[in-house]
């Protein structure tokens, strides 16, 4: 994905969120290709147990192993996301009930 879109895709939801009053928690980052995201999905370290929903904007490969890591950290209720994780390939990993409570 074009790092650009996925920054502005970060910014503008920050905005609207806030602007709605809502709470940004965390703001982190992966690089393309990324397959280990435990910093990011393991508390304490990234995501708070009281935080209601993650935005993700991955592609589709990247995706996958995503939504399983916060999936299996346990401590994620909803999943929001670009379109690139608007796919099969979400859906086709370990557990198909990972592509659950995803929202593009």
């Amino acid at each position: 994905m074009n790092p650009r879109f996925i920054l502005g895709c970060s910014r503008v939801l920050s905005e609207e969120l806030r602007a709605a009053g809502g709470t940004v928690a965390l703001t982190d980052y992966f690089k393309q290709g990324q397959k280990d995201l435990s910093a990011a999905s393991e508390e304490p370290q990234g995501i708070r147990s009281d935080s209601h929903a993650v935005f993700v904007a991955a592609n589709p490969l990247d995706g996958r192993p995503t939504v399983e890591q916060l999936r299996k950290s346990a401590s994620v209720v909803q999943i929001l996301a670009g379109d690139g994780l608007d796919t099969d390939l979400v859906r086709v990993g370990s557990k198909p009930e990972f592509a659950n409570d995803v929202y593009f």
